[in-house]
């Protein structure tokens, strides 16, 4: 995990394993060998230092055709320093997330100049050093997050909010909806197939209630920059 300094997530670990099995259990769901899952307790060659996730970057998208869809989901601590955003990898320094950190902007550039038609970004992140119990997404994210060229996002909180852990179900809480929404329940209209627009409207509905319930503020938000509906998984048809 994180060391001190930066702050310990109880439970990141758990949303990416728990949303990778949904993806692969759904009718006509994301092969297995197509998933690369990098967690704190993976071996060495999965763990999510900043080496690991740049080369799995390059090596994932560079196997990327025009029908695929790449989906790069991260959970986990971010940054903002001088301007620009940081996502931080197991091994970074909260005191030079510019060399330690992996820039956001570098993340959707690799993501934008990947062949695959559909691109999905999923960051379940409060984008703060302090940690997801500790601080709010700034403004430097928010705009970052407004820039979706090709592609779509989806953020777990939106400026001056925080991501929280649900100690309850030990996930993070919009990890937690997201991959119920994954699994199925998002689908409303019957086609057997699940939307980005229902994955978005569950996801968001679902948390904006939890955080209501507990008199906080907590609202996904999703910036999407593609021409038609994009088809996240199958379901199975009611």
């Amino acid at each position: 995990g994180y060391d001190d300094a930066i702050g310990k997530l109880k439970y990141a670990v758990r949303d990416a394993k728990a949303l990778r099995d949904a993806l692969v259990a759904a009718p006509g769901g994301v092969p297995e060998r197509n998933v690369s899952l990098l967690t704190d307790d993976g071996d060495p060659k999965h763990r999510p230092t900043r080496t690991n996730v740049s080369d799995q970057l390059i090596a994932w998208f560079g196997l990327a055709r025009p029908e695929d869809m790449v989906l790069f989901y991260f959970s986990g601590h971010g940054v903002e320093r001088d301007g620009a955003t940081y996502l931080m990898p197991l091994d970074a320094s909260i005191n030079n997330p510019a060399f330690t950190g992996i820039p956001l902007s570098y993340l959707k550039t690799q993501l934008a100049n990947c062949a695959a038609q559909r691109k999905l970004l999923i960051l379940d992140a409060c984008h703060s050093g302090a940690g997801r119990e500790g601080g709010v997404m700034g403004n430097a994210t928010d705009q970052e997050l407004q820039q979706a060229e090709g592609m779509a996002i989806l953020a777990s909180c939106r400026t001056d909010e925080k991501s929280y852990e649900w100690d309850e179900k030990q996930h993070g809480v919009f990890s937690y909806f997201l991959t119920e929404a994954v699994s199925g329940k998002a689908e409303r209209d019957g086609d057997g197939f699940l939307s980005l627009s229902e994955v978005n409207r569950y996801v968001h509905d679902e948390v904006s209630r939890w955080a209501a319930d507990r008199g906080i503020h907590q609202r996904p938000r999703a910036t999407v920059d593609v021409s038609g509906e994009m088809v996240v998984a199958r379901t199975t048809a009611r």
